[in-house]
């Protein structure tokens, strides 16, 4: 684990809501998105304005986001409810496919067998052309965190609004899984997962928590 508690820090728990962006329409046509940005779709706006109505009264003290429209979009509909402004964080930003970016799984799995074969099957190892690798993110989105951790102490309810590839990084590195995590998690679209920062560890309270979408069409893409 690279989180440090601080010499002097307050005992009090730090409580971390982590989301995954609404849906775009290139979840539901199952496109690789990356740097590309794509903004929610009609469903991806009403996923956010259900989240925002659930946190509204969760005592937020600050909601982060990454850099791209359907990330700030989804942070914008928490803060609004919540009367708080969103801080855009760039170590938050989702991972870069490079020439992926813009194609189908299908497509790619047919012009680049080998790599897609190799990011499905060993994705710490995929090498994609132009784009960035798992180990840079996942240095990039830990130090991120450790940043707004720091920057919050001793606030006590952070909402942090990024993408599927950095929360699985996350996820795996709080909860100690290794390389081996990150095909083993599931993260929907406008998902809510909830950790407390005890100080020395992470413990988890809730993970793919989408039950605020239940009124919405069960069929929704998990992509």
């Amino acid at each position: 684990m690279i989180f440090k508690k601080a010499e002097g820090e307050d005992e009090k728990d730090m409580k971390l809501l982590f989301i995954r962006h609404g849906q775009t329409a290139w979840n539901r046509e199952q496109v690789f998105r990356g740097g590309t940005d794509v903004e929610l779709d009609e469903i991806g706006k009403n996923q956010a304005r259900l989240l925002a109505q659930r946190l509204m009264n969760c005592s937020l003290s600050a909601v982060y986001s990454g850099p791209l429209s359907r990330a700030r979009e989804t942070a914008q509909a928490v803060a609004d409810a919540c009367g708080l402004e969103v801080k855009v964080h760039p170590g938050l930003d989702d991972m870069r496919f490079g020439k992926w970016e813009g194609l189908a799984h299908t497509e790619v799995a047919t012009r680049y067998p080998e790599e897609y074969q190799l990011w499905k099957t060993d994705p710490w190892r995929a090498r994609i052309p132009g784009g960035l690798g798992l180990a840079e993110l996942d240095q990039r989105s830990g130090s991120a965190l450790n940043e707004i951790i720091a920057a919050n102490r001793p606030e006590a309810v952070l909402a942090v609004v990024t993408h599927r590839v950095v929360l699985k990084l996350l996820v795996s590195r709080m909860l100690g899984l290794g390389p081996d995590g990150f095909w083993k998690i599931k993260l929907s679209p406008c998902s809510l997962t909830t950790f407390l920062w005890e100080g020395q560890r992470f413990v988890m309270e809730g993970f793919n928590d989408v039950c605020h979408l239940k009124d919405l069409d069960p069929g929704l893409m998990d992509f």
